[in-house]
């Protein structure tokens, strides 16, 4: 992704994602069959992990637990963005995760993660989550 050379980080913003077939996104509420993973840029070009899932502490999404590297995206400058999602196998447990990786980097991860409490096909990884916006 490249971000152009007068673009404003001001407000922050989402980026891309994955979720199940009905991901929750902007603050609704959690159910058992719903989860999203997406990326979220912060002021001067931040960036964090964006989850929304079972063990959800607030009402919007929250970040990795280990931050591996700092990172800031540069401006009018291609790098490469890879998220990694292994949605719980077991549907009691937080055996799942997510990572992030910039230019092959690992930047972010957590790796106790309930993404869903629903064993049906469809809360399984079947979105690519295409909603950018700032704020």
């Amino acid at each position: 992704m490249k971000f152009e050379k007068d673009f404003d980080f001001t407000h922050g913003g989402k980026l891309h994602g994955l979720g199940p077939d009905k991901p929750v996104t902007g603050g609704k509420a959690m159910r058992p069959d719903v989860w999203s993973a997406r990326l979220m840029f912060a002021k001067a070009g931040g960036v964090r992990l964006y989850n929304y899932h079972q063990h959800l502490k607030g009402q919007y999404g929250d970040g990795g637990k280990v931050m591996k590297k700092r990172y800031r995206f540069p401006k009018d400058q291609w790098v490469s963005v890879s998220l990694h999602v292994r949605v719980n196998k077991d549907l009691n447990a937080k055996d799942g995760f997510t990572k992030l990786y910039i230019d092959g980097q690992l930047i972010e991860e957590r790796e106790d993660v309930q993404w869903r409490a629903d064993g049906r096909k469809d809360t399984m990884i079947s979105q690519f989550l295409f909603n950018t916006f700032h704020g």
